[in-house]
């Protein structure tokens, strides 16, 4: 303990008294307070005899469930328990915020093949949030488009509904084709003049049965049909 290097610094010296780079702690003539390791060592801080942190020329670690602070009320909290690491918020919003002028915000995870790979991008440049891997809803788990949740896409364990609870639902495309299950077969097609020969096609078990032409309908009926020219007008009794 004494004077390091000059009579107006006061330190702890681990090594030579006379060099100001070896000393332990320096508080300088500025009121500046140092801690200082030699080359390849660390700055090691404990409490009660138990590790806590450590610093070293390219780190500073935070041991298992011990938490970074931040805030006067310890309102941010990062922190590693041994198996998960946390980013903890107790107070108002949490913001991830990038100012680089067209950068972007990346989320990304293991590729199961021990690489990473970009789940969800927010993108910058293109003012977009680019989606690169598959999405899952749970059941009746519900994805809403609109301010007052006008349109809703969801499945209910059982069936899959598109629900326009208001207003007009418009399928808009210059093709639009419904197929089976197996999509093997075609149940109705829709197309513009441009995009086909007729404008409307519908379909019974993989055959055409029904299309819109420029002078009315056509029925095409098979040839092994019993009701004459295909054509069936049902009309229930009362």
């Amino acid at each position: 303990v004494g004077t390091v290097g000059n009579v107006d610094v006061a330190g702890f010296s681990h090594v030579d008294t006379a060099n100001t780079n070896s000393y332990a702690l320096q508080q300088n003539a500025n009121g500046l307070t140092y801690l200082n390791a030699a080359n390849g060592q660390t700055i090691q801080f404990r409490i009660n005899n138990a590790d806590i942190a450590n610093i070293s020329s390219n780190r500073l670690a935070i041991f298992d469930n011990k938490n970074l602070e931040l805030g006067n009320g310890a309102d941010l909290r990062l922190y590693h328990d041994g198996s998960n690491s946390y980013i903890h918020n107790d107070t108002g919003n949490l913001y991830i915020e990038n100012d680089s002028n067209d950068g972007h915000i990346d989320l990304r995870s293991d590729n199961g093949l021990g690489g990473l790979d970009t789940y969800l991008r927010i993108n910058g440049t293109s003012h977009i949030v680019n989606i690169y891997k598959q999405t899952e809803f749970s059941d009746n788990v519900k994805a809403t488009f609109g301010a007052s949740q006008d349109l809703q896409i969801y499945h209910n364990a059982q069936y899959s509904y598109i629900d326009q609870p208001a207003g007009l639902l418009r399928v808009s495309a210059p093709a639009f084709e419904i197929v089976n299950a197996a999509k093997n077969a075609y149940m109705a097609k829709f197309y513009e003049p441009s995009n086909g020969t007729e404008n409307v096609q519908l379909y019974y078990s993989g055959s055409k049965r029904f299309e819109t032409t420029s002078g009315g309908i056509k029925v095409t009926t098979p040839s092994t049909s019993v009701n004459g020219n295909g054509i069936v007008i049902d009309r229930p009794s009362a």
